[in-house]
């Protein structure tokens, strides 16, 4: 992570911002805001075409939605106490979706990589965007929305408030999910970062929605063994004892289906089992690997996530209602379609006590 004097000394290297030219005019200059003597972190001074324009700049050492948030905040104030100076932000990396913050701001920003928007109402807009983040560490956690760690993500569209960190992690618990206190931690201060939760006097949900887009944009497919298809002579037998097989061979399985949640017309549809291991199903039902006309499949696979908040609405766990819609939203089109109507069950809460 880059300390905001680093961000200073790359800077004064090369103030400028293509094809605007830029001069370091003033350090900390002074400013009176609420009564008080306040110091910005410099006044830049950008030149195109003979026509030159003061900004009052902020810096930020972290690219996280929080600090941007904070920086837009702070140096609006600024700006207000010296009319002379546009507001301009610097960070180590401004994302595509930060850009568009700053542009609904009417504020401007530069990165460290080479991306930016520079404002000038009604005389100069010039945006660039599409360099690569030089600054990774800038992101104290990765993928918290994938994997493991998006549980914790996960829980908050299933209740969206608590009172502490191990509220969250017991709620976590009810619903099968396996993760540490020190990963619900890690993670709620990125959601928190990200301006997704808001923690207070409670820990509690702020953008249901965004939450639930990260969820789905960054989703992957869990990892299985290749999938083994065949026949059992009686597939009902295989629902009515397939827990108790898991019980006692201390697996997990969930039935890896989208019925109890939307409508999907299919007219031969395989019994599918997520697994965290096949051996005692096959030896228990008879079980013959074909792929004429199978009846049943089993994926192996130990993902976390696939067993998370398993819903109990037969003699097997179906996956979760998010779980069914991640796995929807990444088919093809039918499957998309499919998808919205329990999106917005899901942001509706309609599954939280279910």
């Amino acid at each position: 992570m880059l300390t905001e004097s680093e961000i200073l000394s790359r800077l004064a290297e090369k103030p400028d911002f293509p094809p605007l030219r830029g001069t370091i005019e003033e350090f900390n200059p002074s400013l009176f805001l609420n009564g008080g003597k306040k110091s910005a972190d410099l006044v830049l001074a950008l030149e195109w075409e003979n026509q030159r324009r003061k900004f009052v700049v902020e810096f930020k050492s972290q690219s996280a939605p929080s600090y941007l948030a904070g920086a837009i905040e702070q140096v609006r104030a600024y700006s207000a106490a010296r009319p002379d100076l546009l507001p301009l932000v610097i960070m180590p990396y401004l994302g595509p979706e930060s850009l568009e913050r700053l542009i609904a701001a009417r504020v401007s920003g530069m990165d460290l990589c080479g991306n930016g928007v520079i404002n000038v109402p009604g005389q100069w807009f010039v945006f660039r965007t599409g360099e690569k983040n030089q600054f990774p560490s800038s992101q104290p956690i990765k993928n918290i929305y994938r994997g493991t760690s998006s549980i914790v993500a996960r829980v908050f569209l299933l209740r969206p408030t608590y009172s502490s960190v191990t509220e969250v992690l017991d709620e976590i618990k009810n619903r099968k999910g396996e993760v540490t206190l020190s990963t619900v931690s890690k993670v709620l201060k990125a959601l928190q970062e990200d301006l997704i939760i808001t923690r207070n006097d409670s820990i509690r949900l702020l953008q249901p929605e965004r939450l639930l887009n990260k969820l789905q944009q960054t989703y992957r497919r869990p990892w299985t063994k290749p999938r083994l298809q065949g026949k059992i002579n009686d597939v009902q037998n295989l629902i009515m004892k397939a827990t108790k097989v898991a019980e006692d061979s201390k697996l997990l399985v969930a039935r890896h289906s989208q019925i109890p949640f939307v409508i999907l017309p299919s007219s031969n549809e395989i019994t599918s089992l997520y697994v965290s291991s096949a051996a005692p199903f096959l030896k228990e039902f008879d079980f013959e690997e074909t792929s004429r006309f199978p009846n049943v499949e089993f994926i192996e696979t130990d993902d976390p996530t696939v067993y998370f908040d398993r819903r109990e609405t037969g003699p097997v766990p179906f996956i979760s209602p998010l779980q069914a819609y991640l796995e929807l939203s990444k088919g093809g089109k039918r499957e998309q379609e499919a998808a919205e109507p329990l999106r917005a069950d899901i942001l509706a809460r309609r599954y939280e006590n279910q």
